[in-house]
């Protein structure tokens, strides 16, 4: 299969006929009958760009500090776990196609591969360190300890999975990607996911200076409490539609955040899969977002390499669209450029 994809459409093209349908029914299922997974997708659907014209585009500013680092535009990768299934190197990749194209990747809780490992040949990768579990304490200072050295820019408290959702493919197919390249031991205590309530939240911020960020906020009081409990940022997203059935899309939980917190950092991600998504949901509330299957695309074509030119088909796609709607600089984005 080639690996010369030449748009975002065609690494979906490429990389469904490059792997098992058992690991693609994975990778792109959403929970029960997928109503959440499709809700995303749809979502972006009810808004329509706002073109406005002779707005000199010749040049177009798309740059944005991120956790004190400049990044090229504001995508980040989203924390997915046992990616060895798609690639040898897995994680690997991600961390290092995100570290080339000058973003940050959220490193996941059920990584194929230690933080260590990931880190062993490029120290200076640009990693967010995800969290599933706040107990037991003595583990998770010792995590803390760890990451601190190691130079992680942030935390990362993914919320929205407190048990497992049901996702008919997987039961289906009997896929089990824990087979796939080794989680190190010992393993995180999944077994505590259950019990993360708020007190651990503010626990956590009692602990470390290391920036806090809330995964999976979708409702006004959520976003309210995590900031009240120590959140330095939040990240609206519901899972990519793979844990809550039924639930309402991200993009639409963004825009009542938004509406009630005018100056607070949020990430976003929920079924962006082309330029002019990324730029609906900047316009829409969101300061960051963030991709996962595609960036699966990518992995599974060429590694690292793929990841990277995945990132970079959404940067030509992004400033293209910026460049016809009559935005010439990131800061000017708004909701005006949006009608329903």
């Amino acid at each position: 299969m080639s690996k010369n994809f030449k748009t975002l459409r065609q690494a979906f093209v490429y990389a469904k006929k490059n792997i098992s349908k058992k690991k693609w029914n994975w990778m792109s299922c959403g929970s029960e009958r997928e109503y959440t997974t499709n809700e995303n997708l749809n979502y972006f659907k009810k808004f329509k760009i706002k073109q406005k014209i002779l707005q000199d585009v010749s040049r177009i500013k798309t740059e944005k500090l991120f956790l004190g680092k400049k990044i090229k535009f504001p995508m980040l990768i989203a924390p997915m776990g046992y990616m060895a299934q798609f690639h040898k190197h897995g994680e690997k990749g991600l961390a290092l196609g995100a570290f080339k194209s000058n973003t940050f990747m959220c490193l996941s809780a059920v990584s194929s591969f230690k933080i260590n490992e990931i880190t062993k040949n490029e120290k200076k990768l640009n990693l967010i360190y995800q969290f599933y579990s706040l107990k037991p304490r003595g583990w998770v200072k010792g995590e803390l300890r760890k990451i601190s050295k190691m130079g992680v820019k942030a935390i990362c408290i993914t919320t929205d999975s407190p048990v497992r959702s049901i996702k008919y493919d997987i039961i289906e197919d009997k896929h089990d990607a824990r087979k796939y390249g080794w989680m190190g031991l010992p393993r995180p205590p999944l077994q505590h996911m259950s019990k993360l309530t708020w007190s651990d939240i503010s626990w956590l911020r009692k602990q470390t200076k290391i920036p806090i960020i809330i995964k999976g906020v979708m409702n006004v009081e959520d976003a309210k409490k995590s900031f009240k409990h120590g959140a330095n940022m939040i990240w609206v997203s519901n899972h990519g539609g793979r844990t809550l059935e039924s639930g309402i899309s991200s993009l639409e939980a963004l825009i009542k955040i938004r509406k009630k917190f005018k100056k607070k950092l949020i990430i976003f991600d929920g079924g962006i899969r082309t330029g002019s998504d990324m730029f609906k949901a900047l316009c829409l509330g969101a300061d960051y977002v963030c991709i996962g299957r595609p960036a699966i695309w990518g992995l599974i074509l060429n590694g690292s390499n793929g990841v990277s030119q995945i990132l970079n088909l959404f940067y030509q796609e992004f400033r293209s669209i910026m460049g016809l709607s009559g935005c010439n600089d990131i800061k000017k984005i708004s909701k005006n450029y949006l009608t329903k």
